[in-house]
């Protein structure tokens, strides 16, 4: 099995990385920057890298071409941003996942895996839910935005008769996670900031990162085309 992956220098893209070559696969990362620590943690993993850009379609055609699968894991992770870092989290986040998909529908790839967020169903309240429940509230966040944006496409590239297997993370924790969320919990872990909750009716579902590259793969190798799975 031969897979392209997308965002495998990344917080979740480096446990994937390692769960799909635990296979035995062969896995064709791009990467932006060939020297970054990043891109060279990969290839000391065995991975190969090219590189390109979500960003730019025909930087990806060659190396994704010939493979049986593509995992579209690059994505643009924080909070308040000023104008120019939104246009780059939109150009990364939707325009990077359109031409992802495009392209893998162009080539005929045989499986796409799209990493999407549980912010797609914004929050559920005290309801448990499943992979079939519909967003109830607007977004909060122009990040949230993005990822709703991007999954809605994801979505119509199924309909539009790609191969395609939606995975929703929610709540990621574990070593070099650097969003506002793991900043917090790195101060509760290490002792410099007491416990204290975040709200007194809020419930939050965390799912370690060593997990979360697990259950890509695993999603991956015997997850059904046109089904969503929630990883919590």
């Amino acid at each position: 099995m031969k897979v392209f992956l997308t965002g495998g220098t990344g917080f979740i893209g480096q446990p994937l990385a390692k769960a799909l070559l635990a296979r035995g696969w062969v896995v064709v990362a791009l990467v932006r920057n060939p020297d970054s620590l990043q891109a060279r943690a990969l290839r000391k993993m065995g991975a190969q890298c090219v590189v390109g850009d979500v960003t730019e379609r025909d930087s990806m055609r060659a190396a994704m071409m010939g493979t049986d699968m593509v995992i579209h894991n690059a994505g643009f992770h924080e909070y308040g941003l000023k104008r120019a870092e939104r246009k780059q989290m939109q150009a990364i986040n939707v325009t990077g996942t359109d031409n992802v998909l495009s392209l893998a529908l162009e080539l005929g790839i045989a499986r796409t895996i799209y990493v999407s967020s549980t912010m797609y169903y914004g929050e559920t309240g005290s309801e448990a839910c499943d992979e079939t429940y519909q967003r109830q509230k607007p977004c909060h966040s122009f990040y949230e935005q993005t990822k709703v944006e991007a999954h809605l496409i994801a979505q119509q590239y199924q309909k539009e008769g790609l191969p395609l297997i939606i995975v929703c993370p929610n709540g990621v924790v574990g070593a070099n996670n650097y969003s506002p969320y793991g900043y917090f919990l790195r101060f509760y872990l290490n002792w410099p900031m007491p416990p204290y909750a975040w709200a007194p009716d809020m419930i939050v579902s965390l799912v370690h990162v060593d997990d979360v590259g697990e259950g890509i793969a695993l999603a991956a190798e015997k997850g059904q085309d046109g089904e969503t799975y929630i990883l919590a």
